[in-house]
Order: structure tokens, then C-alpha cells, then sequence
């Protein structure tokens, strides 16, 4: 990949989550950004629309200066709000313009209540008790932690599930 390449991708990439911060959803690109798939990982960006203690929805981001690939699904979108493809035996996909994941995820109020502020977000200031992490910034579990964590609730609630319907 040239640096041509890499500098338009992480316009992109920076874009995606600017507009995110301006809708209310905190997002950030991954480190690396999809070159080097740190820590297993090759996406682009990380969006947290439930919160940034939630596990965050990964994303990959796509730019074409001619829209190559795109005008198909353009088409296909045209005035529509979601354009749902499916291959035989697949689960659908989601196509959304951005209006409408705006929508979706941006201003509602019921669910900013539900989000836990940033430390010291409410003041502006630093939280007195935020003293920032080993390189400084405030530590965060991972995503490898937040996946395990959301992994072992799933397989928790099976077996409860399992045991249920054994009982019955």
C-alpha cells in the first residue's frame, strides 16, 4: 500500500469517527488501523454506541474516489432507508445510509441517560481519581477483555437455558 493510499484511508477513518463524536457516539480508530492486525484485529474503527464500558461495534471502513463497488448497492438503495442483501443460506447484511444510522444512533435521549458520563466529562476537568494508565491515557479493558466477558455471559446463559429445558 502506498502512503497515498494510507493517508486517504485514515482521512476516512478519522472522518467516520468525527462524525460519530458528533452525533453523541464516543468511536476512535484502532490502533494500527486494520495494516498490522493488532491484537488480532484488522478493522478500522471502534464505535460505542451503549456506552464505552459496553463492548464496542467493530468496524470496517471502505472509500472509493469513483465509487467503484458502491454504485450496484446505490442503485439498489436508491430512496430507501436500509437495503437488506442475502446470499442463499446466509444471514442478511445491512446497508444504511447515513441519515439513517444517524437516526438510529445519534441524539436519542433515553439512550445518552443510559450511558456512563467520561471521567470528568460533567466538569470538564480531569477526574481527581484519573491518574491515566501505564502510557498515560486513562486504561480501558481491551477488546479481547470485553469479548471474553460478553463470550462467557453467552455461555453462561446457555447452560441456564439448557438446564431449563432439561428440568421441563
Amino acid at each position: 500500500m502506498s502512503a497515498r493510499e494510507r493517508n486517504k484511508g485514515n482521512v476516512i477513518e478519522r472522518e467516520i469517527v468525527n462524525r460519530h463524536k458528533d452525533i453523541g457516539v464516543h468511536a476512535e480508530r484502532y490502533p494500527a488501523s486494520g495494516a498490522t492486525h493488532f491484537r488480532g484485529a484488522g478493522h478500522d474503527v471502534d464505535l460505542y454506541p451503549f456506552g464505552v464500558d459496553e463492548a464496542p461495534l467493530v468496524a470496517e471502513v471502505k472509500g472509493r474516489g469513483q465509487g467503484d463497488g458502491f454504485r450496484m448497492l446505490e442503485r439498489w438503495l436508491g430512496d430507501y432507508d436500509v437495503l437488506f442483501l442475502r446470499r442463499d443460506r446466509r444471514d442478511p447484511l445491512v446497508v444504511l445510509p447515513w441519515e439513517t444510522w444517524q437516526r438510529l444512533v445519534g441524539g436519542k435521549a433515553w439512550l445518552r441517560e443510559h450511558r456512563r458520563p467520561l471521567q470528568g466529562a460533567i466538569s470538564g476537568a480531569p477526574a481527581a481519581q484519573d491518574e491515566g494508565g501505564a502510557n498515560g491515557k486513562t486504561e480501558r479493558p481491551t477488546n479481547g477483555t470485553r469479548a471474553g466477558v460478553a463470550a462467557s455471559a453467552a455461555r453462561q446463559a446457555k447452560k441456564v437455558s439448557r438446564r431449563g429445558a432439561k428440568a421441563g
